[in-house]
């Protein structure tokens, strides 16, 4: 064969194995190609308040919010905010919420209010006040005996500070005056001494106001609204001076209730 006839067959030749494969594995290796994501942005999950909320934070935030708007709702609906009535309604067979004004934007409950007695002096019943709803917290507690003479002397409990503190109700809580004028003091809190005035038509008991006690014309804190009839419900109006001492006011309004309520005490 001559040189040009070698050369010719050499350029016309198919490659080599080796280059082959090299060739071959080189487009295996090459990654794919993969079209752009599109990142879209995720919706926005706004999760709503937990229901059982602290009657602390309920007044704050209702104080916030009266406090906000004043201007931009009407007369009517700023009142029930700030003051109420709030009324009393039964839950279940032994409680009773206090709950805010129907026309309220807030229908929490501020306050769950139960009563038990005990199995071994059923005589004896305890009034337990929590915050909020069943499972709030116990901000105080007042056991008394519904018989005259049987030697017991009914405590108040306030659980809801950090010190508890317990206190005897014939050491606090004073009855003066008839029937028809009928005055009940409350000494629990020194500093805040309350007393709640019953306002009476004949013998009917129309109303049952709270001031601050030993102060020359003091503001009206609350006024309980006791029921006459058979279905009525019992309200309670707080004043915007009464409302940084609403645990006080519950408390002392459920023992005046109870006391003037009671027979042997009439």
């Amino acid at each position: 064969m001559s040189d040009a006839a070698s050369i010719r067959s050499t350029r016309s030749a198919p490659p080599s194995y080796s280059v082959a494969l090299q060739h071959s594995i080189q487009e295996e290796e090459e990654p794919p190609r993969v079209p752009p994501r599109v990142v879209t942005e995720a919706p926005l999950i706004v999760l709503a308040p937990p229901t059982n909320s602290s009657t602390e934070t309920l007044v704050q935030a209702t104080a916030r919010n009266y406090s906000a708007n004043v201007e931009a709702i009407t007369p009517s609906s700023s009142d029930v905010e700030a003051r109420g009535p709030f009324t009393f309604s039964p839950f279940g067979p032994n409680a009773m919420l206090l709950l805010p004004h129907a026309l309220s934007s807030n229908s929490r409950p501020l306050y769950h209010i139960s009563v038990s007695s005990d199995c071994f002096r059923p005589q004896i019943y305890t009034t337990t006040i929590r915050r909020g709803t069943e499972q709030g917290k116990v901000i105080a507690e007042i056991q008394r005996s519904i018989l005259q003479d049987d030697g017991y002397r009914g405590t108040v409990e306030y659980t809801g500070s950090r010190r508890p503190k317990v206190a005897y109700l014939d050491s606090i809580h004073f009855q003066r005056g008839e029937r028809e004028k009928l005055r009940y003091e409350w000494h629990f809190d020194k500093d805040i001494p309350l007393l709640w005035q019953t306002i009476c038509s004949g013998k009917t008991v129309l109303s049952v106001q709270c001031t601050r006690f030993g102060v020359r014309n003091p503001p009206i804190l609350a006024t309980l609204h006791p029921s006459n009839k058979k279905g009525q419900l019992q309200t309670l109006d707080v004043t915007s001076e009464g409302r940084p001492y609403m645990d006080n006011i519950v408390v002392s309004c459920l023992a005046t209730e109870g006391r003037r309520t009671t027979k042997y005490d009439r």
